[in-house]
């Protein structure tokens, strides 16, 4: 399973004003350095945990269509299924075919979210080509704003910030304590 991140948000998952606070930063010298810690950080949750913080477009890519009936998405919550497209062998258009919406529904109960096909319904039966001819493009993250995100994420990324910005160097046992506070807070929200 192959997938790539083809509309990432703009919007990071707390403010550089949040960030300064937290870390009792008054003046502007670093904040550049600030803002690459929090994209980092922020980077860093979204892989450990499989899930988007705010809303961007994920495309996942497949080598072919599930028997199961069943398409797990890499990245939760999702908020919407905009195509599930494939490519017949020989076809000169790359992903130019689609399967109706009608066919399938987004299971955002199941832990992680997942394609299914609705009951009587079936995948298309062509010949697919041999590289990735199923792509299933769907939306996820918590919403348009960093305030979308639950708090206790958003309190993980400070603490993984600060961290970072006290051990700029080297690890040490303050920076374990942290980065082990922070995945204490990430467990529940990891999707396997």
């Amino acid at each position: 399973m192959n997938f790539l991140v083809s509309s990432p948000s703009t919007v990071l998952p707390l403010s550089l004003e949040e960030v300064k606070d937290h870390l009792r930063v008054d003046c502007d010298d670093e904040d550049a350095l600030l803002l690459a810690y929090l994209r980092g950080e922020a980077t860093h949750v979204e892989e450990v945990a499989n899930r988007s913080l705010v809303t961007q477009t994920v495309d996942l890519y497949l080598d072919r269509f599930p028997a199961s009936g069943c398409i797990d998405l890499p990245r939760s919550p999702v908020q919407s299924v905009t195509g599930v497209n494939y490519t017949i062998q020989g076809a000169t258009g790359v992903h130019g075919s689609t399967v109706s919406a009608a066919t399938y529904t987004l299971d955002t109960a199941s832990t992680p979210n997942r394609v299914v096909l609705k009951a009587n319904q079936s995948w298309p039966s062509a010949t697919l080509e041999t590289d990735r001819p199923v792509r299933v493009r769907f939306v996820a993250g918590y919403g348009d704003a960093g305030s979308d995100i639950p708090e206790t994420i958003r309190v993980a990324i400070l603490l993984r910030v600060a961290d970072r910005y006290e051990h700029r160097e080297n690890e040490s046992d303050g920076k374990l304590y942290a980065t082990r506070a922070a995945e204490r807070l990430l467990a529940p929200y990891r999707v396997w």
